[in-house]
């Protein structure tokens, strides 16, 4: 349906909403009963093609429709600039093609999964059991420890994994049961190297580095966003209270917590909510005691 829109030349917009089991279902019996094995590859064949293009986060995706139709060169080349995906890569500019090492977000997937100790596990055995296991494994808590603060959560680890898959760190298999399809994932050679190095320690993980290294994903594009965004928010409240933030260490800045970051601001914030409304009838009377007493510090020091 997707191809309907713009025939008649004027402008369309295309909307394709999707989750991972949506492909799933049409490997279901409900959907390929009564179909000849040449038909079912054919309908399984397009589906997969349908879910690559959904979940490609950086390709131009007209490119994408027009070559599973057999036109491989397009009159606009490589990028047609109405997708986007290409309207987000012209709005990176030089950032675009840079690549984002993403080792240690897969070793904690990788070894989630190892954890979970099945060949071929879904979704769900892989985050309850692997990822939020309350006995985690020695080698997870080593990937952990490298990861990104906030990259191992639940929705994250969903977001990666059809990346890991793309990039063959996971392979994926279409299960069949008597509810349905699931999708079940494998850790391929690459995935079991990740697991091994986490194994032998943090510092055989962290020569891993740029093992597994990716376009970057849209997820942690938008986090990127965010987290800048409240650095912004954090130096702006700090140079409102006559703080320098470059008196602040870098990466207590970055990740908004550290012993210097928090004593300031839990000192303005504490003056700041005494004379609001909420600090009560005295917060105002409070606010000037405690200066005074910092001030008198101050002149001991």
């Amino acid at each position: 349906m997707i191809g309907r829109a713009g025939r008649d030349g004027l402008y369309a917009e295309t909307l394709l909403l999707h989750t991972p089991n949506d492909f799933l279902r049409y490997d279901s019996e409900f959907y390929t009963r009564g179909m000849t094995p040449a038909a079912q590859r054919s309908v399984l064949a397009s589906t997969r093609k349908l879910r690559d293009i959904a979940e490609d986060e950086c390709g131009c995706r007209r490119k994408a429709i027009l070559a599973f139709f057999g036109e491989n060169k397009p009159p606009f080349g490589n990028r047609c600039g109405t997708c986007d995906n290409c309207v987000s890569n012209a709005s990176r500019g030089a950032d675009a093609d840079v690549l984002y090492d993403a080792t240690f977000e897969a070793a904690v997937a990788c070894c989630a999964l190892k954890a979970v100790g099945k060949r071929n596990a879904p979704m769900t055995h892989l985050l309850k059991d692997g990822l939020q296991s309350k006995a985690p494994s020695r080698f997870l808590l080593t990937a952990k420890a490298l990861a990104p603060h906030g990259s191992y959560t639940e929705s994250r680890l969903k977001e990666l994994i059809p990346v890991l898959v793309r990039e063959n760190i996971f392979a994926s298999a279409s299960v069949r049961s008597q509810y349905g399809s699931f999708e079940s994932f494998s850790l391929t050679s690459a995935g079991e190297r990740l697991v091994q190095c986490a194994t032998a320690g943090i510092d055989k993980l962290r020569a891993a580095a740029g093992t597994v290294m990716i376009t970057k994903p849209r997820f942690i594009k938008e986090a990127e966003l965010v987290a800048a965004k409240k650095q912004r928010d954090l130096e702006a409240e700090l140079v409102e209270i006559g703080v320098d933030p470059r008196s602040i260490p870098a990466d207590q800045l970055g990740t908004a917590a550290g012993p210097e970051l928090e004593a300031q601001l839990e000192w303005s914030r504490r003056l700041k909510h005494l004379r609001s409304e909420k600090g009560g009838a005295n917060g105002v009377a409070r606010a000037e005691n405690l200066e005074r007493l910092f001030a008198r510090v101050m002149l001991w020091r």
